[in-house]
């Protein structure tokens, strides 16, 4: 029996997919966290800078009456010598949150993954036709893979 399984407790969402270089700024696509208490975004840049990362926006209703607002203090820049950028954020207080990917020096983005834990109903599912397949192993046996 599987006492715990990210992929079973957890949605997985690419909400930016690649990009070609540039200096705008680029928004995730609206993550629902009507079913879960947590998130983490983990951005993939083509260049380490210090002045590229991505920040935190969150809305009570998509953007609708409630624009999207910056959480306080979610921006985080690479150091300059890694690509990747990893924020989470425990029970955000409205429904809805972006993520927005700063790129101040001209850089790619490989992609955006989004990570929604602490779901209240279990039932998740994550394959997603041509764009993520997903394999859970329990306990496996050594062999050709």
């Amino acid at each position: 029996m599987i006492t715990k399984s990210l992929l079973k407790e957890a949605r997985i969402t690419e909400v930016i997919s690649a990009t070609t270089a540039g200096t705008s700024t680029i928004a995730s696509s609206a993550v629902d966290m009507a079913n879960y208490e947590n998130v983490v975004f983990i951005t993939s840049l083509g260049t380490a800078a210090a002045d590229n990362g991505h920040k935190i926006n969150q809305s009570s209703d998509d953007g609708s009456a409630d624009d999207y607002t910056d959480l306080l203090g979610s921006s985080l820049l690479c150091n300059g010598t890694g690509k990747v950028v990893v924020s989470e954020v425990i029970r955000p207080t409205k429904r809805y949150v972006k993520c927005s990917v700063v790129r101040g020096t001209s850089t790619t983005i490989n992609n955006c993954i989004c990570i929604r834990w602490g779901a209240k109903t279990k039932s998740v599912t994550n394959t997603v036709t041509n764009s993520m397949n997903t394999e859970l192993l329990v306990s496996p046996a050594e062999g050709t893979a």
